[in-house]
């Protein structure tokens, strides 16, 4: 695969080497539509689902995951904001909620999805289930990534649609380097 090129303060540098083509990446989330479309068919009739979508990197992925759903469902957005970034940019696993206004009607009695670009230490998913369970009252709560990161995880989303074994900082599609790349079709890795 190809190296990407983000346009920087500095001009035009290669930061990255490609792991997921755009073709790998649309038929892993056309298979993840299908598969939480199934899971969930027969449950339908008993609650309703939302999407919490985590900003910013969740974005993309869900709009392209919301294409390939054959169930109803709603949604809405949150920002989590990660602290704790090593010089390799590796995840400390410190989260941080900055924007959280989600009402009771869209989430009490409901069957909760919190949706990410990648679970990596599992602090996103964590901090944002823990806050939902003390502010509302959904009949459940599930996670869903595009990446899972089963390296230090602390859980293991309900779904996913990539498995990565790697401490390699990722980039593009939707997933953001120092908030630039977050347009670009390949997911990249970082070269150091």
């Amino acid at each position: 695969m190809s190296k990407g090129v983000l346009k920087t303060k500095d001009g035009l540098i290669e930061r990255g080497k490609g792991m997921f083509s755009p073709r790998e990446i649309n038929s892993r989330i056309v298979e993840l539509g299908r598969r939480i479309s199934l899971d969930l068919e027969g449950q339908l009739s008993l609650v309703e689902v939302v999407f919490i979508v985590i900003l910013k990197g969740g974005a993309r992925f869900a709009f392209s995951l919301f294409n390939n759903l054959y169930i109803p469902f709603n949604y809405d957005f949150v920002r989590i904001q990660e602290k704790g970034i090593d010089k390799h940019f590796r995840s400390l696993g410190i989260a941080k909620l900055i924007y959280y206004n989600l009402k009771k009607r869209h989430i009490n009695n409901k069957l909760v999805i919190l949706l990410d670009d990648i679970c990596d230490s599992g602090a996103t998913f964590i901090t944002l289930k823990r806050q939902i369970k003390e502010d509302f009252k959904p009949v459940d709560i599930k996670t869903c990534s595009l990446i899972w990161r089963n390296y230090k995880a602390k859980i293991k989303p309900d779904w996913f649609g990539l498995e990565l074994c790697t401490t390699d900082f990722l980039f593009g599609f939707g997933m953001g380097l120092e908030e630039e790349g977050r347009y670009l079709n390949t997911i990249y890795k970082v070269v150091q």
